[in-house]
């Protein structure tokens, strides 16, 4: 899944017991500290990076995992796009958007 040019998102694989936990970002907020209010998102390159991918890596990531953490706009996109996750359930830091899904059963 790792590609040649700049990659679209960075991404690494958590595994925790059962579950696959999946940390992607839109490569351009990678290392950025969101903050608003009360609301704090440190976009690690340790919990967020390791590898890149394309939309169509993302998606075959996306859907192979128990639970995601995503934050960007693209990601977010895309998810949207794709049906995985409703607009009602993003997030906004500091206007960048951030989701998570748990995947039950």
């Amino acid at each position: 899944m790792k590609n040649s040019s700049s990659p679209k998102f960075c991404f690494r694989i958590h595994e925790a017991g059962s579950d696959r936990i999946l940390a992607i970002c839109d490569a351009s907020v990678l290392g950025l500290l969101l903050e608003e209010g009360e609301l704090r998102l440190e976009v690690s390159r340790n919990f967020y990076s390791g590898s890149g991918c394309d939309e169509k890596g993302a998606l075959e990531l996306l859907e192979s995992s128990t639970i995601v953490n995503a934050v960007g706009e693209g990601i977010i996109s895309l998810m949207l796009k794709n049906r995985l996750v409703e607009e009602s359930n993003v997030l906004r830091i500091s206007g960048v958007p951030h989701a998570q899904l748990i995947s039950i059963g």
